[in-house]
């Protein structure tokens, strides 16, 4: 049971660093303007890109440290229905598949991590990791 309840550790642990890299990547793109195109196509601003770019860079710095993961995934899943429902408005249905595959992936690193706090003997509140 022990070496299960590891791999699931591991997993999803994993999980939430491929996602980091991810976001990082597409946050950088964001910010650095190259996205910029894109969003004047679907009607969005400049300065909703940056935002989307901070919560993502956010987010995936958020997704590194165990702490904040299960918060993080959370938000960034929010950005990624907003992808989706972008692309899905805009007929780009070919796109839509790397938002849905990021969607997967936190949504697992989500269940992996609980968000609801648990007290600790020095009355600090810490976020715990659940059992999948």
């Amino acid at each position: 049971m022990q070496s299960r309840k590891q791999l699931n550790k591991w997993t999803s642990q994993a999980t939430a660093y491929l996602a980091a890299l991810v976001f990082a990547v597409a946050a950088v793109a964001k910010l650095g303007g190259w996205m910029s195109d894109a969003f004047a196509a679907w009607g969005y601003s400049i300065g909703l890109m940056i935002a989307v770019g901070v919560v993502e860079l956010t987010g995936a710095i958020g997704l590194v440290y165990e702490r904040l993961r299960g918060w993080a995934a959370l938000i960034l899943g929010i950005v990624m229905l907003g992808a989706v429902a972008t692309h899905l408005s805009h007929g780009d249905t070919d796109l839509v598949v790397v938002p849905i595959a990021m969607l997967v992936l936190l949504s697992y690193v989500f269940a992996s991590h609980s968000i609801a706090p648990e007290p600790t003997a020095r009355r600090h509140v810490v976020a715990t990791e659940v059992e999948v």
